[in-house]
């Protein structure tokens, strides 16, 4: 990048750190784009694409059709680039225009001790990529168990112009979700010799997820450095009985633990348990 500019721009000197040096450059190198190719102008005209697919036709084949009632399939991609904020350089102030025209993105003619000075002073850019989930499994059976699988993978990104830095936080997880709902449940045991039915829906839920996140400070020419991260693992199971349209009582359980994967940080896990009543004054 910093030759192309000097090929550009031969009256002025570009260090590394430059500001139109290294943005082009933190979008070639987290983009996966050529630096030969990518356009120099930090404010990109095209914008990143964005993608949804979701697949329910499998109910449509017999045998998983006499099962379930419903099988979804699931993948969505979703990203952002965005700029902070910029000011004009006001060593530029005889030839500025109010239109803000960023397309014309232009060359840096005015120079201090540091090098040129950009037209356009940008403070952080941002990158942020998200699938949510890459890939997703939901199904219903006609007995009206639940149950759902999802696979989510995150990424940001922050390039700080004023120390050169760049921030990159990860994360990925995988969460279960089963459940089932029942109507006239018996009880496994006898109460007074007799056997006691539930009339009213009975629903059991069971969540457990697993996210590994973790934060990297990255520096030109130096090793990249974990400053933050945890692998977190979750147990939440709940159990809710309708009594009737207004009164709801649940039964809750939940599970905690945090494993960090910096030194300077303790393994902690958390517990609480529980019973909720609700009660509801609408008519």
């Amino acid at each position: 990048i910093r030759d192309r500019l000097r090929a550009l721009n031969p009256g002025g000197e570009y260090g590394l750190n430059a500001q139109d040096v290294l943005i082009p450059s933190f979008i070639a190198a987290y983009g996966g784009i050529s630096a030969e190719n990518l356009a120099l102008n930090p404010f990109p005209k095209t914008p990143l694409p964005n993608w949804r697919v979701d697949y329910a036709g499998l109910t449509k084949v017999p045998i998983l059709a006499a099962v379930f009632s419903s099988i979804n399939i699931t993948h969505s991609y979703s990203s952002t680039f965005s700029i902070n904020n910029f000011t004009s350089s006001l060593l530029y102030d005889q030839n500025l225009e109010l239109s803000n025209s960023l397309t014309r993105y232009p060359l840096a003619t005015e120079a201090n001790k540091s090098g040129l000075i950009p037209v356009y002073v940008i403070s952080q850019v941002n990158i942020a990529e998200r699938f949510a989930p890459l890939i997703g499994l939901n199904v219903r059976t006609k007995s009206r168990l639940t149950a759902r699988v999802e696979y989510r993978k995150e990424r940001n990104l922050s390039l700080q112009l004023s120390n050169s830095q760049v921030t990159e936080r990860r994360s990925s997880d995988i969460s279960l979700d089963f459940g089932w709902t029942k109507a006239d449940w018996k009880f496994p045991f006898k109460v007074q010799g007799r056997t006691v039915t539930i009339k009213n829906d009975i629903t059991f839920r069971m969540n457990f997820t697993i996210r590994d996140t973790q934060s990297i400070q990255r520096r030109i020419e130096k090793d990249a450095t974990i400053t933050q991260g945890n692998i977190n693992i979750q147990l939440r199971p709940t159990i809710s009985y309708l009594v009737n349209e207004k009164l709801n009582v649940q039964a809750f359980f939940e599970r905690s633990i945090n494993v960090p994967r910096v030194s300077n940080s303790y393994k902690r896990a958390n517990t609480a348990a529980g019973i909720q009543v609700r009660f509801s004054l609408s008519q």
